[in-house]
């Protein structure tokens, strides 16, 4: 059995190792590593959604209180330019808008949940605050995080305020948010 030939040719175990040998090869370091940084720009882009979305609700119940608050506006601009972030990130490993729509949907509705759609609960969010202040301020080093690599990466290179679609903010607007 062992030596058994499959139409006179190469036996059976020959060509199951071959087999093998090519499935190895396949799954070359290269490739691993572009599988693992893949993977790490997905998780990248579900964080820069998590911020999105906890910039977008703290900047609702903020302007609930204070409508002309400053603080607003900032959340406001932090949340676009999280959404631009993920926008190019989600662009570079070709997850389509319309998912990376869904995903926001998703986030979104998750921590309006947590906060049982109402703003006197908004501190559950807080647990945000200190990732989604990093992502705003040093992009690049959460990126690197992410993707396990101590080497600079340069963000200013990335599209960022370009017109890149905003269709986030419909969905933020979708979900009421009691302010009592």
């Amino acid at each position: 059995m062992h030596g058994e030939r499959h139409d006179g040719g190469m036996p059976l175990i020959s060509i199951a190792i071959l087999a093998l040998l090519l499935w190895v090869q396949a799954i070359s370091p290269a490739n691993a590593q572009g599988a693992n940084e893949r993977a790490a720009v997905a998780n990248m882009i579900d964080h820069t959604i998590e911020c999105m979305s906890y910039f977008t609700i703290a900047a609702l119940c903020i302007r609930n209180k204070d409508p002309s608050g400053e603080l607003a506006i900032r959340y406001d601009h932090f949340a676009k330019y999280a959404q631009r972030l993920g926008i190019v990130l989600a662009d570079k490993v070709g997850l389509r808008p319309e998912a990376f729509a869904a995903k926001a949907k998703y986030i979104m509705q998750g921590q309006m949940n947590r906060m049982s759609n109402d703003c006197i609960n908004v501190s559950v969010l807080f647990q945000y605050a200190d990732r989604c202040k990093r992502l705003i301020e040093a992009p690049d080093a959460v990126l690197r995080e992410f993707l396990g690599k101590p080497q600079p990466i340069d963000l200013r290179q990335c599209p960022l305020s370009s017109g890149a679609a905003t269709g986030f903010f419909f969905i933020a607007n979708s979900h009421p948010v009691s302010t009592q």
